[in-house]
């Protein structure tokens, strides 16, 4: 071999060992890159799920509305006894239990005031009312409101006409409703009309029994005199 063709064959080696050197390094970066880029990728789509899985406000809550289990209702009167020919005052008393601000609907459309005796309705005030109005209202944590409605104890039927001049004597309660939420039942109780004074019947008795005197004596005077 000369020294031309040994050069040759020289150079040969040379530059197949640069190529193969390229295609070496060539191949590692791409197997290095491979891992990092589904490092990123496995890393976004946990992101991704965590963004899906976060916990956040749910029915009601989400629009503002207090959650029904978080209302409370008390119903209330001006006085615990009530005669016919009485009006009654009825308190629909509302309070938010929740530990959040929040809207309760307390509108008329949804208010109701219910009179019952032995569990039986024998009032309601749906029975009278025309369509009321709606009327959504902030409430703070703990925070409670009051509406109230005049009664003039006449009973009705459910089309509004009169049954009788007044409810009987007896014990009865009042009921109040707003929405979905209904109070514990509020005990009151009619009495009769109160009769005569007994002083007053007394002082005619007396009276009587003067003039039956006086006529006694006249009768005596008489028979004196004859």
């Amino acid at each position: 071999m000369t020294v031309l063709g040994l050069a040759v064959l020289i150079l040969a080696l040379f530059i197949v060992g640069i190529v193969l050197l390229v295609q070496a390094l060539s191949g590692s970066g791409e197997q290095t890159a491979k891992p990092a880029d589904q490092q990123e990728a496995a890393a976004g789509k946990a992101e991704e799920e965590q963004q899906e899985q976060a916990p956040g406000p749910e029915g009601d809550e989400a629009s503002g509305t207090c959650p029904v289990d978080q209302v409370t209702l008390a119903a209330g009167m001006d006085k615990k006894e009530y005669k016919p020919g009485d009006k009654a005052t009825m308190t629909l008393n509302v309070k938010n239990e929740h530990s959040a601000a929040c809207q309760i609907e307390v509108g008329s459309a949804s208010q109701q005031f219910i009179i019952q005796q032995d569990d039986k309705t024998v009032w309601d005030s749906a029975w009278c009312s025309s369509d009321g109005q709606d009327e959504q209202r902030v409430f703070a944590p703990g925070t409670a409101k009051n509406t109230t409605l005049s009664w003039s104890l006449v009973p009705t039927d459910k089309n509004c006409n009169k049954t009788a001049d007044s409810f009987e004597p007896g014990e009865y309660q009042l009921v109040v409703k707003l929405g979905e939420v209904t109070s514990p039942p509020h005990p009151f109780t009619v009495i009769d009309e109160p009769e005569k004074d007994s002083d007053e019947d007394g002082k005619d008795d007396k009276a009587d029994k003067k003039d039956g005197k006086a006529s006694k004596k006249d009768s005596k005077a008489d028979s004196k005199d004859s």
